[in-house]
């Protein structure tokens, strides 16, 4: 194997340290590579800490850049560069993008960057500064102090290469076959259970109840009681294998995300409401449709998917004429988020806007389905998690809880944060 070279960048006490020597550990024991981590943080002094050399509130420190930093660097700089394990992780310092930052890039012989954050703005940040840099990304990872998991769990500055995280990382890292489709059939696993929770959370349907916000709308539906609750669930498990199966588009395109949307619909309601169940409601909006293309002059789309209603509860308040164009914006919206967010991969800040969006519009503000906006909502937001790469969401037990950021955007973005790490938590 050719040797690999990374740098390791990210924000100071995102536990980078910790990770990088684990890293290395791993790879080493549990993967037969050789490989080294070299601290080309020469500021800190980290790594004699580690090793029981010092204490960690004793080591030596310096800071900033007036003094001669390059000579140590230099000598850290040429171990990177000359070393001949199968990888190479370089260390770099954490507090400060700066001319140091800009010398070690343009003198390490790195085949890539990993970037270490406890936030996403820190990923981006340093994910941006190592491709201004000319460095490209290669893995992007959360991770967070304390006992709330996300992806890289806090170590206490202790190197196990047993660490579940380190594991699965050196596994990715190594590129193990059959690592790779163990990992594949447990991602899977885990993909239903999760998908099962969001689903029962966020359903009233699925607890076997028919209430609803735009009573008196919309209608009851055909069955309820225990009889509903078997038909949601089964349509659960039906409605996720097909979301589990469905596959990455090769282009984002609005019509895609249509297409998908609209058989989730069918999956989530199949045996829970009838063909006719609002047909002659239907029939009268396909005549006002028809009234109002005269009038202006241009074709009005009207489907039998979505509400006959303006819901009153939402700010946007779209009436039924205007739904199909207005989805027409959201499912082009959500495919250039995706898009963008695919292009920034690994970047999850793009990601987690994406999903963030497609759930407070499917199931907060253009409440579009006739049923089982929440349902909906639950299988587009998977979908894209899976599809981009990102960590699953794990909603709040409670809807009220759910709702309570519907209204913003920038706060539904962070709880969307919330629920990967609450994911991480409960369903490692």
């Amino acid at each position: 194997m050719a040797t690999k070279r990374y740098l390791v960048g990210g924000p100071s006490n995102s536990g980078k340290s910790t990770y990088v020597l684990s890293l290395a550990k791993r790879l080493q024991s549990g993967h037969g590579l050789r490989s080294r981590a070299i601290e080309l943080d020469v500021w800190s002094g980290s790594y004699p800490a580690f090793r029981g050399e010092v204490t960690f509130k004793d080591r030596p420190k310096k800071t900033g850049l007036d003094w001669d930093w390059k000579t140590p660097l230099d000598a850290r700089l040429k171990e990177f560069n000359e070393a001949s394990e199968d990888v190479v992780l370089g260390d770099l310092p954490g507090a400060k993008i700066d001319a140091a930052t800009d010398y070690m890039c343009a003198n390490a012989k790195a085949d890539g960057a990993i970037v270490v954050s406890r936030t996403l703005d820190g990923l981006k940040l340093w994910r941006e500064a190592f491709i201004a840099r000319g460095v490209r990304v290669v893995h992007e990872c959360l991770s967070v102090q304390g006992q709330a998991p996300l992806v890289l769990r806090d170590m206490d500055r202790k190197v196990d290469a047993e660490h579940p995280d380190v594991a699965l990382f050196a596994g990715l890292m190594a590129g193990d076959d059959h690592h790779a489709a163990r990992m594949t059939r447990a991602m899977d696993q885990r993909f239903l259970t999760v998908f099962k929770s969001n689903y029962t959370r966020r359903s009233r349907t699925a607890h076997g109840r028919d209430d609803n916000l735009d009573a008196p709308f919309k209608k009851q539906l055909m069955i309820d009681g225990d009889e509903l609750k078997l038909a949601a669930m089964r349509n659960c498990m039906l409605l996720a294998k097909d979301v589990l199966e469905t596959p990455r588009p090769p282009i984002w395109d609005g019509a895609v995300v249509r297409r998908h949307c609209e058989r989730w619909f069918d999956l989530a309601n199949d045996g829970i409401y009838g063909p006719d169940w609002y047909e002659e409601e239907f029939e009268a909006l396909k005549a006002d449709a028809t009234l109002i293309e005269r009038a202006r002059g241009a074709p009005v789309r009207v489907n039998p998917r979505y509400r006959l209603w303006t819901p009153e509860h939402t700010l946007m308040k779209v009436p039924p004429l205007l739904l199909e164009e207005q989805m027409d914006v959201f499912y082009a919206r959500v495919a250039d988020l995706a898009s963008n967010a695919e292009k920034n991969y690994p970047s999850w800040n793009d990601t987690v806007e994406a999903m963030a969006y497609a759930d407070l519009m499917t199931d907060g503000e253009l409440r579009p389905w006739l049923d089982g906006c929440g349902r909906v909502a639950v299988a587009l937001v998977m979908w894209l998690a899976r599809s981009l790469g990102a960590p699953l969401p794990l909603f709040a037990a409670s809807k009220q809880v759910h709702k309570m950021t519907f209204r913003d955007l920038d706060k539904h973005r962070l709880y969307f944060l919330e629920s990967i790490r609450r994911a991480e938590q409960e369903c490692p």
